[in-house]
C-alpha cells in the first residue's frame, strides 16, 4: 500500500512546480487553498492533482485540489488505496475508475520495511533516480457534503491505485503505487479502455530507496 508520499516544497524546476503554481492561481480566491499540503503528505490532506477537462472539440490537462481518502461507511476511517488489478470489479471503485481518473504528482513515496532482527519498522523513501518527479495513478469521487459552507468539503476525494511491487521495491513491501510514465499520461486520463490496459500491464519503472528518519 501507499500511506505517505512526498512533494519537495523547494522544487523550482520540475512539472510539480508548474502544477503548484497553477493550483495557486486557480484557487487564489477560495479558502480551500489554505489547506494545500506539501512536503510529507498523509491521508486526509488536500493536495494537487492533474485531471482531464473535456470540451466539445478538445481536452486539456488542468490542476485540481483533491483530498486523499474515500470516507468509509459510518465514518470509520479512510480508504486510501485501491488494487489496480481488481478496481474495475469493485463497486466502490468501478465508477470512479470509469469517470474520474487522476494523476497525483510526487517526488517520492514512503514504505516501511520490517527489520528481521529487531522486528522494527524502518522508513524507506522510494524515488525515481531517472526523473525529478513522477505521477501516481488515482481515481476520485465527489462525496456527500457534511458542511455545505466548507469549501474544503466540496473537493473530490481520491485513492491511489497500487500494483504488485517490482524488483526494486519488493524487499521493502509487496505493493507500490502504480506509476504512470510521461508518454502514457494522456492515454490513462483520456481513454477508459487504454487506462484498463495500462492497469493490467503497468510499465516496470525501477526505483531507488534510502532509509530516512
Amino acid at each position: 500500500m501507499c500511506g505517505r508520499y512526498y512533494i519537495d516544497q523547494e522544487d523550482t524546476l520540475s512539472e510539480i512546480r508548474q502544477i503548484i503554481d497553477a493550483v495557486n492561481r486557480r484557487y487564489q480566491d477560495s479558502q480551500v487553498i489554505k489547506e494545500l499540503r506539501l512536503g510529507e503528505i498523509s491521508p486526509g490532506q488536500i493536495v494537487p492533482a492533474v485531471r482531464l477537462r473535456r470540451s466539445e472539440d478538445s481536452s486539456v490537462l488542468i490542476p485540481e485540489l483533491v483530498r486523499w481518502g474515500f470516507k468509509k461507511p459510518q465514518g470509520k476511517g479512510l480508504l486510501i488505496n485501491a488494487r489496480s488489478e481488481t478496481a474495475a470489479e469493485k463497486p466502490t471503485f468501478r465508477r470512479p475508475l470509469r469517470t474520474a481518473r487522476l494523476l497525483i504528482p510526487a517526488h517520492a513515496f514512503f514504505e516501511w520495511r520490517t527489520d528481521k532482527r529487531s522486528n522494527k519498522k524502518i522508513k524507506m523513501k522510494c524515488y525515481n533516480p531517472q526523473s525529478e518527479m513522477f505521477y501516481m495513478a488515482a481515481i476520485a469521487r465527489q462525496e456527500p457534503l457534511s458542511d455545505p459552507e466548507d469549501a474544503s468539503d466540496r473537493v473530490m476525494r481520491f485513492v491511489i491505485l497500487t500494483t504488485q511491487a517490482n524488483e526494486s521495491v519488493q524487499s521493502i513491501h509487496d505493493r507500490m503505487p502504480l506509476i504512470i510514465p510521461g508518454n502514457h499520461v494522456r492515454a490513462f486520463l483520456e481513454d477508459e479502455s487504454e487506462a484498463i490496459r495500462i492497469l493490467s500491464r503497468p510499465v516496470d519503472i525501477m526505483l531507488s530507496a534510502v532509509q530516512v528518519d
